[in-house]
C-alpha cells in the first residue's frame, strides 16, 4: 500500500493519526506546517491526546486537531517513514526564504538544528565535486525535491541522400507522424 506524504498532509488531502510518540507527532506537524506560528501548541494535554491532526482550512498554513475526521488518515510513524530524504550528490531545489526563488543545487548534507540546515555544493564548484576535488559549500533555509521530469517525446532518426551525399536527420515522433500523414495524402 502506498503511503501518504508530508506534502499531502500539508495540502489538506489527508490527516495524521496520533498513534505514535509525542516526538513523532511533533516532528510530523513541524514538517507539514513549518510556518505555523503556534506549532508549540502541542504542549497542552487536550491537544496532545487528540486523535487526528490536519490542515486548518481557515488559515491554510496551520494545523488543526479533532477526535474525528472524514479525511483518509495515516499514522504519524508512516508519514515520517515516507518522507523524502536526498542522498549526497542528488540534485535538489533550495532557497533562502519564502521571498527568494528556488534554485537547483547538489545536495551534500543536512545539519539538524541549524537555521540554514541544508548544505549544498557551491554552484561555482560543482565540477570539482563531480571530479572528486575539494569544493565550497552553501547553507540554505529551505529544500525540496525536484519535480519529476516530463517524459521526452521519442525521436525518429533517419538518413537522406541528397546529390549523392548522406545526411542524418532526426524528428520528434509527432513531427514524423505529421510528415507521414502528408505523404499519405499525395
Amino acid at each position: 500500500m502506498e503511503k501518504y506524504t508530508i506534502k499531502q498532509l500539508s495540502e489538506g488531502e489527508v490527516a495524521a493519526k496520533n498513534d505514535g510518540t509525542f516526538e513523532q507527532l511533533q516532528a510530523t506537524l513541524i514538517l507539514a506546517f513549518p510556518k505555523d506560528p503556534f506549532r508549540m501548541r502541542l504542549e497542552g494535554g487536550a491537544i496532545k491526546n487528540a486523535k487526528f491532526f490536519f490542515l486548518d482550512s481557515d488559515t491554510q498554513d496551520r494545523w488543526y486537531y479533532s477526535d474525528q475526521t472524514t479525511l483518509p488518515n495515516q499514522s504519524v510513524k508512516d508519514f515520517l517513514e515516507a518522507e523524502w530524504k536526498p542522498k549526497k550528490g542528488d540534485d535538489v531545489l533550495v532557497r533562502e526564504s519564502e521571498y527568494t526563488a528556488w534554485v537547483k543545487r547538489i545536495f551534500f548534507t543536512e545539519i539538524e538544528g541549524c537555521l540554514n540546515p541544508y548544505i549544498t555544493v557551491s554552484y561555482v564548484d560543482e565540477i570539482k565535486f563531480h571530479e572528486g576535488f575539494g569544493f565550497r559549500i552553501t547553507p540554505w533555509a529551505e529544500m525540496k525535491q525536484l519535480p519529476p521530469e516530463e517524459p521526452k517525446e521519442p525521436k525518429i532518426e533517419f538518413s537522406v541522400m541528397v546529390n549523392g551525399q548522406e545526411t542524418k536527420l532526426s524528428l520528434e515522433k509527432s513531427e514524423w507522424d505529421k510528415l507521414m500523414s502528408l505523404n499519405e495524402r499525395i
